[in-house]
């Protein structure tokens, strides 16, 4: 197993055993949907719009409908090996999932690519960059990235490994775009437990509510001989203006995913967004289904 993941990533007499691997590969997929979406619609909260002496009363048809989608998705992942220690990384996935209940679909197109570099004593370059666009009956939101990042493997402790990355990012949206700074750490531990820690740092924009910080870090182990894994994030979000009043957002969400059967996995969570506009304060449960892609 350890040679062939050399030899995947571009070491390509690997531990020196016999075989070659191609240098090119692609997998296509076939990916079920079923899950719940609480904004099938892109639409705006269920109740009046106060601010300040303005008032609104949201017409029916923009409200958020909420509700299981069922659906497909169809995709490619592929590698490219071009030197030691280098390969390419891309994905390409269109999906849509309809809304029985209402009537309603969301349509999805991504694609993300990353070059991996290696460079000498464990110590990596990626360049990644990825574009996604997501059509909902009122919204139409476009997103992407491009990101450099330098990443250091280590071991601290017997059986204890870490991947530790430091980057700067390009995030683009709809409506502006902003440099931020990203760090993270994974590690196996040598108990076979798996962590994950992320940081983000964004820059102010004027007049543009955008993500200023946010940290996230998940857990995952063995329970009942299945994977179970635990995470937790948080984000605080400032600078929007609304009707001239400052407009900043902290969000903070829990979430547990466990593994039923090799091809099924169900998620629950809890995300709760305070606002300093109340009408964009958010408190509500999440519910996933995730069924493993088919290879075709």
């Amino acid at each position: 197993m350890l040679d062939y993941r050399l030899k995947r990533e571009g070491f390509s007499t690997g531990l020196g055993l016999k075989g070659r691997i191609k240098q090119t590969t692609f997998q296509p997929y076939l990916s079920p949907i079923l899950k719940y979406s609480s904004n099938i619609n892109g639409g705006r909260p269920e109740k009046p719009f106060v601010l300040g002496e303005f008032a609104e009363i949201v017409q029916p048809h923009l409200i958020k409908k909420k509700g299981v989608v069922i659906g497909a998705g169809i995709g490619t992942s592929g590698r490219s090996l071009y030197g030691r220690g280098k390969y390419f990384n891309m994905n390409i996935d269109a999906s849509y999932a309809h809304s029985p209940a209402h009537h309603l679909g969301i349509a999805t197109l991504s694609a993300s690519a990353c070059a991996k570099n290696y460079l000498k004593d464990l110590w990596h370059l990626d360049v990644c960059g990825s574009t996604q666009r997501t059509h909902k009956d009122i919204t139409d939101q476009n997103s992407g990235h491009f990101s450099v990042s330098a990443v250091r493997l280590y071991t601290s402790a017997p059986f204890t490994h870490h991947h530790a990355a430091v980057g700067v990012k390009r995030y683009f949206a709809n409506s502006y775009i902003q440099n931020q700074l990203t760090f993270g750490i994974e590690t196996i531990h040598n108990s076979g437990l798996f962590s994950k820690i992320s940081a983000t740092l964004g820059e102010a924009l004027e007049n543009k509510l955008v993500t200023r910080k946010s940290l996230s870090g998940s857990l995952r182990m063995q329970a009942w001989g299945k994977p179970l894994t635990t995470s937790a994030g948080y984000s605080a979000a400032k600078g929007g203006k609304l009707l001239g009043v400052d407009w900043d957002e902290k969000t903070t969400s829990f979430n547990v995913t466990y593994q039923l059967f090799s091809s099924v996995t169900i998620g629950v969570g809890y995300t709760i967004t305070d606002s300093t506009i109340d009408y964009y304060d958010v408190s509500e449960p999440n519910f996933k289904l995730r069924l493993t892609a088919i290879k075709l």
